[in-house]
Order: structure tokens, then C-alpha cells, then sequence
């Protein structure tokens, strides 16, 4: 197999099991299945089932959680590069696979999850999304008697 299909699907694997303990996963989970439906339908329910089954793997963390997601990462590099060697148009399904990486990728990197933030607060309170600087001023130092 050519080096760059072999770097390909492995960048394609550590996205995926990358995106395994995040909040975008279902939306990874979904874009992985979509490639496999897309060019080998009837290995789509199989691949899900694994993924589904990979994931709680590494949800439980029964091992140290590094030497498992090699394991994983590598399981996965496999299932790839299978799926590339195996497609008569590999170049089409090339330009799928890095282009589902990158949805991937994109989609951990962003978080890709909404936010909901409900603040009840007095006086002196402050929030925000990203960097936040407060300037405070000096009060007036007199009081009403």
C-alpha cells in the first residue's frame, strides 16, 4: 500500500478515536459510518456496531487510557486501510477519507457541542465565552450616616 494511503488512514484514525471521548461524537461516529455506507454499504452496520463497542471500551478506561488508544487507533488504522485497498476506486475514496478526517477533526476542534450558561447574579458579576478583562474602578470612599 502506498505510504500516503497508510498516512491517510492513520490521520483518519486518530481522528476518529480522538473524537471517541468528546461531546462530537455522535456527529464523528456518523460521519465514519456515512464513508463505509458510501462505499461499502453492507459493512456499514458492522462498522457502527464497532464503533459503538470501541467507544465504550474506551469510556471505561479499563487500561491505561494512552496504551488503549493506540490499541484502538491502530485497530482502526486497519479497518481503513482495508476499506482503501479494497475499493476499485481507491482515489475516490482517498479524497472521501480525508475529507471525513477533516469533518472530524474539525468537528472535535471546535468543540462542536452548544453551551448553555443560565447566570443569576448581584452586583459585581461578570461572564463571558472567551477572554474577559475587568477594569474596577475606585469607589467613592464616603458613606451616608
Amino acid at each position: 500500500m502506498d505510504a500516503q494511503l497508510v498516512a491517510l488512514a492513520a490521520s483518519g484514525a486518530s481522528a476518529l478515536v480522538g473524537a471517541m471521548v468528546t461531546d462530537a461524537w455522535a456527529q464523528a461516529r456518523g460521519q465514519a459510518v456515512g464513508l463505509w455506507r458510501r462505499h461499502r454499504p453492507a459493512q456499514a452496520e458492522a462498522v457502527e456496531a464497532e464503533l459503538v463497542s470501541s467507544q465504550a471500551e474506551l469510556a471505561a478506561g479499563a487500561e491505561s487510557e494512552e496504551l488503549l488508544r493506540a490499541r484502538m487507533e491502530g485497530r482502526w488504522q486497519g479497518r481503513l486501510e482495508r476499506l482503501l485497498e479494497e475499493a476499485a476506486e481507491s482515489g475516490r475514496v482517498a479524497a472521501d477519507l480525508r475529507a471525513t478526517a477533516e469533518v472530524i477533526s474539525g468537528l472535535t476542534a471546535s468543540g462542536a457541542g452548544s453551551v448553555v450558561q443560565n447566570v443569576r447574579a448581584g452586583r459585581d458579576a461578570y461572564t463571558a465565552a472567551r477572554d474577559l478583562h475587568v477594569g474596577v474602578r475606585e469607589r467613592d470612599g464616603s458613606r451616608d450616616a
